[in-house]
């Protein structure tokens, strides 16, 4: 019944169209029109609606409403805004479905027009139920894609450090341990070095040696009675 409220003259209406076959038959599917994507909105239906709303490179913004609902048709210029206000964006896509005359999988909410967003890479749409405003959408949209760049930005940082850790233990293989060459592996120019460093560090040796060891002999006591006796004598 073409009508979001149940009332008797509602009832009566869409009970005279459907005797009169002129009521609009439910179809799983309306056609995919030809300019579909063509527009600040797309326009799904139920054959591409899967396709477009589980891209795992966009962020599928979708209105889900019904033709005859005055609240859907007060709300689609607000939509178009939307639309273009993210019309160069990477990632955001705007899109609308009738969800009358469109079967999807997907679990409905009692009344029209309700707003779902479906997040790249992800299989799980989450329930918009803020206001019906451009700022209440557009904040809605930066929230998520904000948190998934941030999510983004930190796996991606935890992937280099596992990068540049790998890559500096290999170079760590890569590079040969020095080893220790005996003396018969040593070549003559070390040779030459060596023997030269011995002769200096054995003249160095030497000199040491000789300032250390110098004796002088001091006398011992005052000189004997017997020598200045002598001394006298001679005198």
């Amino acid at each position: 019944m073409p009508s979001d409220d149940i009332t008797y003259e509602n009832l009566k209406k869409f009970g005279r169209s459907f005797l009169s076959k002129n009521a609009k038959k439910h179809q799983s599917s309306e056609e995919i029109p030809k300019h579909w994507d063509q527009g600040l909105v797309k326009q799904l239906m139920g054959k591409n609606f899967n396709t477009v709303a589980f891209d795992k490179e966009k962020d599928v913004f979708v209105m889900f409403y019904a033709p005859w609902s005055k609240k859907c048709k007060m709300l689609f210029p607000l939509l178009e805004e939307l639309g273009r206000k993210y019309q160069n964006h990477s990632t955001i896509v705007i899109a609308k479905i009738d969800i009358t005359a469109n079967d999807i999988q997907l679990m409905y909410l009692d009344r029209y027009p309700f707003f779902r967003l479906f997040p790249t890479d992800s299989q799980q749409a989450v329930l918009y139920k803020g206001e019906h405003t451009l700022k209440g959408f557009s904040d809605f949209l930066e929230s998520h894609i904000k948190t998934r760049i941030e999510d983004e930005d930190e796996l991606l940082s935890v992937e280099q450090n596992e990068v540049i850790e790998e890559e500096v233990r290999a170079k760590e293989k890569e590079v040969p341990m020095m080893k220790k060459e005996s003396p018969e592996q040593q070549s003559p120019e070390l040779e030459n070095v060596t023997k030269h460093v011995s002769k200096l560090e054995e003249s160095a040796g030497k000199k040491k040696t000789s300032e250390e060891v110098v004796v002088v002999a001091k006398p011992k006591g005052p000189p004997t009675q017997k020598k200045k006796s002598k001394v006298k004598e001679e005198l």
